[in-house]
């Protein structure tokens, strides 16, 4: 039996654990005793895959029941540059993706990544073959670990787990340089199991994105849609600072959470159908002056993921500004996003 998928499985769950990645967010990959490609599959929970829902490339072509990661060019660029290479790891730790979002003109970003001896790609849409392109150029630096500017970072080794340390040593580095320690092993387990509930998800937002029982509220629209009314604390201090919040961070966060509308008043919890009634598509999270937050869900699983999306993002902004100045994605690249992804 093939054991591929399986590993792959235990190590992204793993990294999604201890904070390295969100349940949308990277993909990883490994060869076979065959040279098949196992790869994480595109859109599905990332902290809760199983061995079965892992796509195979083999003889050219993707078999099994679930679609590979859309970000799938850029793993096979680095096999096709390296035959030596046997397993690719891309992740989004929050210090790193700070990282990548910093000016590329900025003085800190070189020292930091001369540091930490990181190579860097310059951005392209994910998905494409340029970014794959860029990859690659930057591993031929001599690096083992590539910078993807305003996305997160990659790695390659002789198996999985060994590309994953690789990530999380360079992150846990970063965090010490900035003073943040903010990803460890929990204390203790989340052994809850998945079901699509409200109760499971309220269960899992408490214990995985700090958002207090009591300050969080989620009720169901209709069939298919959820509206979750929260504070966070990381929000809360970006809005008492009188800071903006940004979401054209990077193409995952952008393609989440759009356009959040931000209100110049306190929440009301009499308003909340007239709240709801101006979500929509473009505009699914609105952040409150006084540091509430309403954010609509089409799914529990969309609503969770905004959710932690959202705090990751926030997380990101308050790295972000203890290393530099920030490059947000640009007009044209985000409607490139808009054009090729939405």
């Amino acid at each position: 039996m093939n054991k591929t998928p399986e590993i792959l499985s235990n190590c992204i769950r793993d990294l999604y654990m201890n904070g390295f990645t969100t349940a949308s967010g990277g993909n990883i990959s490994q060869k076979d005793e065959d040279d098949n490609i196992w790869i994480s599959p595109s859109q599905i929970d990332k902290g809760f895959l199983k061995p079965n829902q892992f796509a195979c490339l083999k003889n050219n072509e993707w078999i099994g029941e679930y679609k590979p990661s859309m970000e799938f060019p850029f793993h096979l660029a680095i096999y096709e540059n390296d035959p030596e290479v046997k397993a690719v790891c891309h992740l989004h730790p929050p210090a790193l993706v700070a990282l990548s979002c910093i000016h590329p003109d900025d003085k800190h970003l070189k020292s930091i990544m001369d540091e930490l001896d990181l190579g860097y790609a310059e951005y392209a849409i994910p998905g494409s073959e340029k970014l794959g392109e860029n990859i690659i150029r930057a591993f031929q630096s001599g690096t083992e670990c590539v910078l993807m500017q305003n996305h997160g970072i990659i790695a390659y080794g002789s198996e999985i787990f060994e590309a994953a340390k690789k990530i999380e040593k360079l992150e846990k580095q970063l965090q010490i340089l900035l003073g943040i320690y903010s990803i460890t092993n929990l204390d203790h387990k989340f052994t809850v199991e998945k079901a699509e509930t409200l109760e499971y998800y309220q269960k899992r937002i408490v214990f995985f994105l700090s958002i207090k029982e009591e300050k969080l509220k989620i009720e169901q629209i209709n069939s298919g849609e959820y509206y979750a009314v929260f504070k966070h604390n990381l929000y809360c201090d970006l809005a008492n600072s009188n800071d903006k919040y940004y979401a054209s961070l990077i193409p995952e966060c952008f393609l989440l959470l759009r356009n959040p509308v931000f209100i110049e008043e306190a929440f009301n919890h009499d308003k909340i159908p007239e709240y709801l009634n101006a979500l929509n598509t473009n505009s699914p999270i609105q952040l409150f002056k006084d540091g509430n937050i309403v954010v609509i869900g089409e799914s529990l699983f969309n609503l969770y993921d905004r959710i932690e999306v959202l705090v990751f993002s926030l997380k990101v902004l308050l790295y972000g500004k203890k290393i530099g100045k920030l490059k947000l994605l640009t007009y044209e690249q985000i409607l490139e996003l808009r054009r090729e992804l939405l």
